[in-house]
This record gives C-alpha cells, structure tokens and sequence, in this order.
C-alpha cells in the first residue's frame, strides 16, 4: 500500500547518500494519522512529544507498530536512515546547515530546534520511537540484522543479512563512527547518546527522558512502554 501524503510541509527531507531519497514526518504517528478501519488494533495516543505537545500512540509492541506503519502505507526508518536523519537535524541546529520540507522549502531554524529537540533533548516526558531493525541468531550462530520489513499474509517479514563489525558492548559511543547498517564501532569517553549492543531476538528503538538519550538495539520485542511511538517514513517522489 502506498500512502499518498497532503501536507508536504509536515515531511522532512533526508536525502539518501546511496539510495533513495525520504520524506520523515515531523511527529510520532498518531491515532488521528491512521485509517480508520485499522483501528481494530485498539491503538490510544499515550505519548506526549516536545514538539507542539502532539500526542502519539504508545503501548504497542514492535511488530504490531511496524505492522501499523505498514498497513498506513508508510514505511519505518531503518537504524542507518534514522541516524542520518539526526544527523540531518543535528547539523542544522549546530553548524545552520539548511533543512528542507517535503515540498523542498527551507524549514525556519526555530522548528529544525523544535524537531531536534523533540527527538533528542534530555527532559520529560519519555519520547522514543521503535527503527525498522531486528536481530537474530543466524548461520553458526552469527548475529543477523533484518530490516526492509514488508508484510506477507499479515506477517512481518524483513530482509535478512549478517551484521557488520560493530560494537558489541553497552555504553557511550561515537556516533560518527556508525557502519552502513547504522551501528557504531567505536566508544567514546562521554558521549549525547548512549548506546544498548544487539543480542539475539531483539529489536531497536531510540529515545530520550530526562536521564539519558538511548539506542537500544538490545530491546525486548515484547516490551511496551507509554511514550515508545513510531514515525511514519515515505519514499519521496522524484
């Protein structure tokens, strides 16, 4: 399914470095974003974000939230595009390096901090979103990164391969050293996020609270939480 969006001036542009382009929308999915008829999921906003107090649905797990997605006719990022879209913001709010909407407007430097903020500033209320990025023991035993997830007969399926040299402890990490699947490989002494390693049958997801900014790529696929949401993602039209 494809989704058609109407405000363009609510995307973000990402451009891709060696694929597509995509358009990130500025808020966490809400239940007023979704299609009526899939609310059979019993979904609820139960997330408030920084940015314009939105609320968002919470409470859902990992598959049931890529499957939201999915079936709205959005995609989710996966853990390489959603670190290139901080970047993206970060570069904005530090160096006013230019952000663009999904119409190719320049967004007002104000908003850019708004967004950034929204997904990285170290205060409440929790904000997170789960990434497109699940993790299993493959051949040998070898740790795999699946992704690219589609659906196939309601199921969430996702692109398998094994998982690139990355850092396989917790702890702060430098964040310009990410690899092509978006894991770092290098610690760092301190650090604006601090990273949780990947294990078998686990999922990832990034927030922020008042305690620390996290990527978790060691997370329970079963585990919910009332502020961990999901950001609808599109391919953009050339």
């Amino acid at each position: 399914m494809k989704r058609e969006i109407e405000d363009r001036k609510k995307w973000i542009l990402v451009p891709g470095k060696n694929s597509e382009d995509l358009l990130f929308y500025q808020y966490r999915l809400s239940v007023e974003d979704c299609t009526p008829r899939y609310l059979g999921m019993r979904l609820k906003n139960t997330g408030t974000g920084l940015l314009d107090a939105r609320l968002y649905i919470g409470n859902i797990k990992w598959e049931d939230a890529i499957r939201l997605n999915l079936l709205s006719g959005y995609r989710t990022a996966n853990i390489r595009q959603f670190m290139d879209f901080r970047l993206l913001l970060e570069q904005g709010v530090r160096e006013g390096k230019e952000v663009f909407d999904g119409n190719g407007s320049k967004i007002d430097q104000n908003r850019v901090l708004g967004i950034y903020s929204d997904l990285q500033a170290q205060q409440e209320p929790y904000r997170g979103e789960f990434l497109d990025a699940y993790f299993v023991s493959g051949r040998e035993g070898r740790l795999c990164i699946n992704y690219s997830s589609r659906l196939e007969e309601g199921v969430v399926l996702g692109k398998s391969e094994l998982l690139d040299e990355c850092l396989m402890e917790s702890g702060f990490v430098d964040i310009s050293s990410l690899n092509r699947q978006g894991l770092p490989t290098e610690k760092a002494i301190s650090s604006n996020v601090i990273y949780h390693y990947p294990r078998n049958d686990s999922i990832t997801g990034f927030g922020a609270g008042s305690v620390r900014v996290s990527l978790v790529c060691g997370g329970n696929p079963r585990d919910t939480n009332a502020g961990l949401g999901i950001r609808p993602v599109i391919v953009r039209e050339r």
